[in-house]
């Protein structure tokens, strides 16, 4: 990926299901296929990623050291369900919290792309 993202872009679109019958579309029973024909995958997004140094030894740091990640850093109607998705929301956080203070380095929630490292 890093020789791809040197000299390269990409696209990705983002797809999502939603829940149309509740009954045939379990949220709780997360071994359940969702049926194509409920509902179909819809375009929700798509990202564009520059070349660019993918994984300088800044980026790396950057999101090794300082990054969290959490679903339910999110809108609430964009929020994860299921119970598999719940036993993780305190795993997370925890994860979090003992690989910065590990680190010694606190947590930061960047509000730009230009905050991150080139």
């Amino acid at each position: 990926m890093v020789d791809f993202f040197a000299h390269e872009s990409a696209e990705y679109d983002i797809r999502a299901q939603l829940c149309t019958d509740i009954v045939r579309m379990p949220i709780e029973d997360a071994p359940v296929l969702w049926p194509e024909e409920l509902s179909a995958h819809e375009l929700v997004a798509v990202l564009y990623l520059p070349a660019q140094d993918a994984y300088s030894d800044a980026r790396r740091r950057y999101a090794d050291d300082v990054l969290s990640f959490s679903p339910w850093h999110a809108l609430e109607a964009h929020r994860p369900l299921g119970s598999i998705m719940r036993s993780c929301r305190a795993a997370y956080p925890a994860s979090s919290d003992f690989r910065h203070r590990d680190n010694g380095v606190a947590p930061q929630e960047p509000t730009d792309i230009k905050e991150l490292p080139a």
